[in-house]
């Protein structure tokens, strides 16, 4: 150690800390719900239900790095920090008919939106804040928020020997069909820039852009989403083929301001 308590390492290496505030409150959620129920005609019952919760003080760990001039030999200084929300409100329709002369089934639909400020409590560039002096403006769509979500399942018994009580029908009967749909829009995206911004600390890699200038194409296939094809005509490059700008979005030197996770999504 040197005056200053700064470890002497080897060049290239790195030391990392872990620490903790002498005081962090507990984090709480206050969860809600109401829910009612109507008998329909054909055995089927109708639900309909508001599914909430409000989490507060939720923790997230932060490097300080972001904050103070380092001597450069720590690679990062992690905190946990209690100054992360979330939101989740969901409204729930469900229809089902309960077993009767073979055939049942049970739907469920939930129209729901998440939000939050970080979906990830792990140190990676998964949570580093775009901004770490405000981290308002991570605010946003959660990365699982699923707005539309639907499942239906439904069991029907054959009617084949299914009144007979003797070996033919032991065999032969109590045969079963069953199935089980899914179908759920897209989980929301961040677009980013390949541009890194410099803080005090380490570099933020990459940032979002400050602006949507529109051309971005409006597929909403899985190959759209995994080969990129909906921004392929966004770099402009030069004769080398070298990208030295983007006219779907704008960035700067600073930190972008589009929000995280803004409307866009996977495809489902």
């Amino acid at each position: 150690f040197n005056g200053n308590g700064i470890p002497i390492l080897p060049p290239g290496a790195s030391v990392e800390i872990w620490g903790a505030p002498a005081r962090v409150p507990t984090p709480y959620v206050y969860t809600y719900s109401l829910e009612g129920q109507y008998s329909l005609p054909g055995n089927m019952t109708a639900e309909v239900g508001y599914q909430g919760s409000q989490s507060r003080k939720l923790i997230r760990l932060v490097n300080e790095n972001f904050f103070f001039s380092g001597s450069g030999v720590f690679s990062n200084i992690l905190f946990p920090t209690p100054d992360t929300t979330a939101g989740y409100n969901a409204l729930i329709a469900r229809l089902s008919r309960r077993f009767s002369r073979g055939f049942q089934f049970d739907a469920n639909y939930r129209f729901a939106k998440s939000i939050d400020i970080v979906s990830y409590e792990g140190p990676t560039a998964n949570t580093n804040p775009t901004y770490p002096l405000d981290v308002r403006q991570e605010r946003g769509p959660s990365d699982f928020d699923v707005r539309h979500n639907f499942v239906a399942s439904g069991v029907w018994e054959l009617p084949i020997f299914r009144k007979r009580h003797d070996a033919t029908g032991n065999i032969l009967g109590g045969w079963q069909i069953s199935g089980i749909l899914t179908a759920h829009t897209g989980f929301p995206w961040t677009p980013v820039v390949g541009q890194c911004i410099s803080t005090r600390g380490p570099g933020i890699c990459p940032v979002r852009p400050v602006a949507y200038l529109g051309g971005v194409g409006t597929s909403t296939s899985n190959d759209a989403f995994v080969t990129g094809s909906n921004t392929a005509n966004c770099p402009i490059r030069d004769a080398g083929g070298n990208v030295i700008g983007n006219r779907c979005f704008s960035s700067t030197s600073l930190f972008g301001t589009l929000m995280r996770n803004p409307s866009s999504r996977a495809a489902g």
